[in-house]
C-alpha cells in the first residue's frame, strides 16, 4: 500500500506547534464547574476556521458551546471520522509543584491541568487537520472536529446535543467512526460500564443522645444499608473489573447530643452487566425493599436516580477498530491492548445510537485529576502521527 501520502502528512507535523497549541489551550482555564467557555469556544472557532473547515457552533443551551468543523470528502459515500475532544476539565486542585495553569515544560513534558485530560488532543486534532491540509490531502470521506462542553460533570448539552440534533440541524453526516482521543497510552477501550448515581435519604426518630434508645438512629440504619449494598453480588468483564460501588457523601444529625432523624446518602454505582442501568437502580430498590420487610424501623423517605447511563460496548472487529489498531501498530512498534474503561465518555451517546466508536489517545490515565498531571512531548508528536495516518488510510 502506498504510505507517501501518510509520510507526508507526519512530515508536516510541527512539534513546536504542537506544544504551543497545547499551551495555549492549557493557559485558558476551563474548570468545570463553573464551565466558563468563553474565551476558549472562540479561540477553538478560529483556528477551525483558519484550517479552512466550515464551523458552526452548536449551543446544547445558552453558555454550552460545542465547536464542530467539517472537512467534506469527494465522495458522497464515503465514511465519515470524527476526531473529538472535550474543552473542560477538572478543578485545578491543591499541592502542585507548578502552576496548574502555565503549561510549564519540565524534564520534555508539558505540565498542567488538562495536559492528558484533554486540551492536548484537542491541539492533535486542530495540527493534524492543519497538516492534512498543507499536504494537499483530498479526502474521500468527511472529517469531523468537535471540541465540546461539559464532559467532566456528565452534562446532556456536550457531545450528546452535537449527536442527537446538532449535526442533523445542519445537514451534517453522523459520524462512521467516533475516534474520542481520551488518554489511555494507546490501549483501545471498546467496552464500557454502565452507571447509576442514587441519593436515598433514611428516616429515623430523634431524642437526647443520653437516651438514644428512645430513638431510631437514621445514621445507623444507613449503615445497616450500605452493608447490604455492599454485599450485592458483583458481576465481572473479560475486560474490565468487577462491578464497583461507591459511598461519594453521607450527610446526618446535627448535634452530638441528639440522635439524628435523617441520613442522606449518595452512591455510584459502576456495573458491567448484564442488566440496564434501570436494572441496577431496581437491584438498589430491592435491598431497599428487603430492609423495610424485615425492619419496621427502617424507613426510607427518598430514592432518586439523578445520572445513569447503560453499560455499552463496541465491536472489537469492526473495520474501523481494527484500522486503528493496525495504526498504532505501524507508528510505535507496540501492539494496542483491548480494554475496557469504567466510563465511555463522550463515545458513550455515539455507541448508544448504534455508531462504532472507541476511545483512545495518548498520556496516562493514572495522573489525569491529579496534582502530576503532564504529557511528554514525545508522547504528544506520537499521538498526532498516528491521528494523522489514520485519518488518512479510514478517509483517504
Amino acid at each position: 500500500m502506498d504510505r507517501s501520502m501518510e509520510e507526508k502528512v507526519q512530515s508536516l507535523l510541527d512539534e513546536e506547534e504542537l506544544v504551543g497549541l497545547t499551551q495555549k489551550l492549557v493557559r485558558i482555564p476551563t474548570p468545570n464547574p463553573p464551565a466558563d467557555y468563553s474565551v476558549i469556544a472562540p479561540e477553538v472557532k478560529r483556528l477551525m476556521d483558519e484550517v479552512g473547515l466550515e464551523v458552526k457552533v452548536m449551543e446544547g443551551a445558552p453558555g454550552k458551546p460545542n465547536v464542530v468543523g467539517l472537512w467534506r470528502g469527494t465522495d458522497p459515500s464515503g465514511p465519515t471520522l470524527l476526531l473529538d475532544a472535550h474543552m473542560d476539565v477538572v478543578p485545578a486542585g491543591e499541592g502542585w509543584d507548578v502552576d496548574p495553569w502555565a503549561a510549564s515544560i519540565r524534564d520534555r513534558a508539558i505540565w498542567g491541568r488538562g495536559t492528558v485530560d484533554m486540551k492536548h488532543s484537542l491541539a492533535i486534532i486542530i495540527c493534524v487537520a492543519r497538516a492534512l491540509k498543507r499536504a494537499g490531502f483530498v479526502p474521500r470521506g468527511n472529517l469531523l472536529l468537535s471540541a465540546t462542553n461539559d464532559d467532566e460533570t456528565a452534562g446532556q448539552f456536550g457531545l450528546k446535543y452535537v449527536i442527537e440534533q446538532g449535526l442533523q440541524k445542519e445537514g451534517w453526516p453522523l459520524p462512521d467512526f467516533h475516534f474520542l482521543l481520551e488518554p489511555s497510552s494507546w490501549e483501545v477501550n471498546v467496552a464500557f460500564k454502565g452507571r447509576v448515581w442514587v441519593k436515598v435519604t433514611v428516616e429515623g426518630k430523634s431524642a437526647h443522645g443520653g437516651t438514644p434508645e428512645k430513638g431510631v438512629n437514621a445514621i445507623l440504619k444507613m449503615m445497616e444499608l450500605v452493608k447490604r449494598l455492599m454485599a450485592m453480588k458483583r458481576y465481572t468483564h473479560a475486560l474490565m473489573p468487577a462491578d464497583t460501588l461507591n459511598i461519594g457523601t453521607i450527610q446526618g444529625g446535627e448535634r452530638p447530643n441528639v440522635v439524628p432523624d435523617t441520613c442522606t446518602a449518595t452512591f455510584d454505582y459502576r456495573f458491567v452487566g448484564p442488566y440496564s442501568a434501570d436494572q441496577a437502580a431496581q437491584r438498589f430498590r430491592q435491598v431497599i425493599e428487603a430492609l423495610e420487610s424485615e425492619d419496621p424501623e427502617f424507613k426510607v423517605s427518598e430514592f432518586s436516580v439523578f445520572e445513569s447511563r447503560d453499560p455499552v460496548e463496541a465491536d472489537p472487529n469492526a473495520l474501523p477498530i481494527r484500522l486503528l489498531r493496525e495504526v498504532v501498530r505501524d507508528i510505535t512498534g507496540r501492539e494496542s491492548r483491548l480494554s475496557g474503561s469504567l466510563s465511555a465518555g463522550n463515545s458513550y451517546w455515539s455507541l448508544k445510537k448504534g455508531l462504532t466508536a472507541t476511545m483512545t489517545g495518548p498520556g496516562d490515565i493514572s495522573i489525569i485529576h491529579t496534582n502530576k498531571e503532564h504529557i511528554p512531548i514525545k508522547d504528544l508528536v506520537e499521538g498526532a502521527k498516528i491521528v494523522a495516518a489514520y485519518t488518512v488510510r479510514y478517509i483517504g
